[in-house]
């Protein structure tokens, strides 16, 4: 895979789940703005099968390396972002929801959807963008949103791009 195609197949699978992106794109285009995609972001969590180190394994693989970390007070979240030495390219941003901070019964909801993904899943090249490999119940969706909207989020949704930075 190249950087064009990584890059295309994200913002694809970002726009056939939020299309009035497209439309935002091109309505900016048409008053002659130039667009630059600044940064993608991806969400995960902790868990040593799809964490943060994972998920950017294609984006290392294609040329980006880790840079600064952050932390976040209060939401159990941590995030790092890589950069390709292209200062054209766009930054990635993974956010992380920290697991073991997260009372007994949401880490066990998370261990049991993490149980479901499939072996070589993570190995996937397509990983940032292939999907939701567990099913989630109601209640564990309603137990987790109690705990963290990063962790409800997550396990009803999928991997895709979280949000797309231009500028």
């Amino acid at each position: 895979m190249t950087v064009a195609e990584l890059l295309d197949a994200l913002w694809c699978d970002y726009l056939a789940l939020t299309p009035q992106a497209s439309r935002i794109q091109r309505l900016l285009a048409e008053r002659g703005e130039l667009l630059r995609n600044d940064s993608v972001a991806l969400r995960t969590c902790s868990a040593p099968a799809i964490g943060m180190d994972v998920l950017a394994r294609p984006f290392e693989a294609l040329g980006w390396r880790a840079r600064e970390r952050y932390r976040t007070r209060g939401r159990h979240l941590r995030a790092r972002y890589w950069q390709h030495e292209d200062p054209a390219l766009p930054k990635l941003f993974v956010t992380e929801l920290v697991v073991d901070e997260l009372p007994p019964e949401a880490q066990a909801v998370i261990a049991r959807l993490i149980g479901d993904v499939p072996p070589g899943f993570t190995a996937r090249a397509d990983l940032p963008w292939a999907g939701r490999p567990w099913t989630v119940s109601r209640a564990e969706y309603a137990a987790l949103a109690a705990e963290s909207e990063h962790a409800a989020w997550l396990a009803a949704s999928r991997f895709f791009s979280h949000h797309f930075t231009l500028h």
